[in-house]
């Protein structure tokens, strides 16, 4: 397609678009001269040619006298879409009938030549540039866009379809994602255009600048053009002239590519070359979703494997990793994590997480079921694992108000299923915390193990017939006096039977504990001071709370 107002300001001809249509932006295809392909046309029947329907792409150049011959007929056929005006040689003055002939053929793009050319000469001209542009074509479509669709055949980058583009189209271009970050761009010439330095200096096109480019609603006529348009906003006028185009992908806008007038001037064709240039980053991009996608089905499916215990051996589940790019490392753990307000999604936090613990873990990994996530993260050092669990992990929790629930670390990706069910029970045994002990942020299974231990139990007994009968007594006082004895007793074993600690946490005066610890004594019945007895106390208020949920 060629771009008639491109061929009339190159040939420096003098011109004027009088119409009512759109024709600043006019591509034609093909060309005829005279009156003659009108006359053809009205000697077809009516039903053939329904009235005013417009020969999409084609133009039509008249002389004026062919102007006032055409505006006495009644034409019955195919009009084109555009018309061309020529005046007589001499002729300066703007005459009359043009205006009759823009109202009766009004739904047709007319231009009207103000240069001293004949009909022939434009005529001519014409037909040239169109022969030029289908031997640019011919040429593009047999050498450099093979060139450029071949590379899509080979394991190459975007940045690599940029370096051909660029060698086809001698001028620089950017390619970012829907987001306005950089993907690739130009680095064969310096650009001391501020705009592109801006967006090359800053790796993402800034929020103003895309405002900026945004004049008369400039995005959503890219999407509706489906081709390339050049940037049209005033506040880009000091700068070199860019046009942009669409990159998609399955139907959706992924991206962007900003063409810079900087070594020639961007010409139709050129338009049409980034177009396909934006139709093969899509095409990459694409390429890229549905690698990644698999491969995240495959992980998916390997950390399910390694949670389920379905690895055959060591050996296999290492080389699985590897084929992945998993870093492999001495020792491994899953961290449950989870929202601490019930009923939270936590989906969108788990890419920032996975970022930050990978700054302190050599390697992590993480799984999501819709409601909690398990990260499989790998270190070199045990020990150091739980300062970090403690400082650093817990940090995060705190920020996006979360409890990680941790498996204990084990030294294979075989043990990898142990230190899952662990973090497992970790984050079910955390239901049943309650007061100081559920404000945590870290928890790990050793901590929480007799909570595992008493839900096995009770799988297989009746865990409440175990209950100190002493528990049972002032658990009855306190329903009908009101007092809190098991609430202090909770207390006290929480906080290592010290008694300013308890007084502390139940915001009370230490001789107040001491008065109810003596009066517990007593209504035990039982020698309070062993501690057998205040570990079956202790595991008895644990049963009492998880038979209470």
């Amino acid at each position: 397609m060629l771009d008639l107002k491109e061929l009339l300001d190159q040939n420096h001809f003098s011109y004027k678009i009088i119409t009512k249509t759109d024709a600043q932006k006019k591509c034609i295809s093909s060309v005829s001269l005279g009156l003659h392909g009108l006359s053809a046309s009205a000697e077809s029947t009516p039903q053939e040619y329904p009235q005013n329907r417009l020969l999409k792409g084609h133009a039509t150049i008249l002389e004026l006298w062919e102007v006032q011959e055409l505006l006495s007929k009644e034409l019955q056929c195919l009009l084109p879409e555009t018309f061309i005006l020529v005046p007589e040689i001499g002729v300066d003055r703007f005459p009359p009938e043009v205006q009759k002939f823009v109202s009766k053929f009004n739904r047709c793009s007319v231009v009207y030549m103000m240069s001293k050319i004949s009909a022939r000469e434009l005529y001519l001209s014409i037909i040239e540039e169109i022969g030029n542009q289908a031997q640019f074509m011919r040429e593009l479509l047999y050498t450099d866009y093979i060139d450029l669709a071949h590379l899509l055949t080979q394991d190459v980058e975007i940045g690599d379809i940029e370096v051909m583009a660029y060698k086809i189209l001698k001028n620089p271009m950017i390619i970012t994602d829907e987001s306005y970050k950089v993907i690739a761009y130009s680095r064969a010439i310096e650009i001391n255009d501020p705009i592109w330095m801006t967006i090359v200096g800053n790796d993402y096109c800034p929020s103003d600048i895309v405002e900026m480019t945004d004049h008369n609603n400039f995005w959503k006529r890219l999407s509706r053009a489906g081709r390339p348009l050049f940037v049209d906003s005033e506040g880009f006028m000091p700068y070199a002239r860019r046009a942009v185009a669409e990159v998609r992908a399955g139907g959706k806008i992924r991206g962007y590519i900003a063409l810079l007038e900087i070594n020639k001037p961007i010409k139709e064709r050129d338009l049409q070359m980034l177009q396909m240039v934006a139709e093969l980053v899509g095409v990459k991009l694409a390429e890229k979703d549905a690698v990644s996608k698999a491969l995240g089905q495959l992980e998916h499916e390997f950390i399910r494997d390694l949670f389920s215990g379905a690895m055959a051996n060591e050996k296999m589940a290492s080389s699985r990793a590897l084929s992945m790019g998993w870093k492999l490392s001495r020792w491994f753990a899953v961290l449950s994590v989870k929202p601490r307000k019930k009923g939270e999604y936590i989906g969108t936090k788990l890419d920032s997480i996975k970022e930050r613990l990978n700054s302190f873990f050599p390697f992590c990994i993480y799984s999501f079921n819709g409601k909690s996530a398990y990260y499989i993260v790998g270190f070199e050092d045990r020990n150091h694992w739980k300062k970090l669990l403690d400082s650093e992990v817990k940090k995060i929790m705190i920020q996006d108000n979360l409890v990680c629930c941790a498996g204990l670390p084990v030294d294979s990706l075989m043990g990898v299923q142990d230190s899952y069910e662990k973090a497992r029970k970790t984050a079910k045994s955390f239901q049943f915390l309650k007061g100081d002990l559920a404000k945590g942020s870290i928890y790990i299974y050793s901590e929480l193990a007799i909570y595992d231990m008493l839900l096995e139990l009770a799988k297989k007994v009746d865990v409440t017939t175990m209950m100190s009968r002493g528990l049972l007594k002032i658990r009855e006082i306190d329903e009908k006096e009101g007092s809190e004895y098991v609430k202090t007793l909770k207390c006290f074993f929480e906080n290592n039977q010290n008694v300013g600690a308890t007084a502390d946490s139940m915001y009370l005066h230490r001789n107040t504990i001491n008065y109810r610890l003596n009066k517990i004594r007593s209504l035990l019945e039982e020698d309070f001071d062993n501690p057998l007895i205040r570990l079956h106390l202790h595991i008895s208020i644990m049963i009492d709370e998880m038979s209470s949920q």
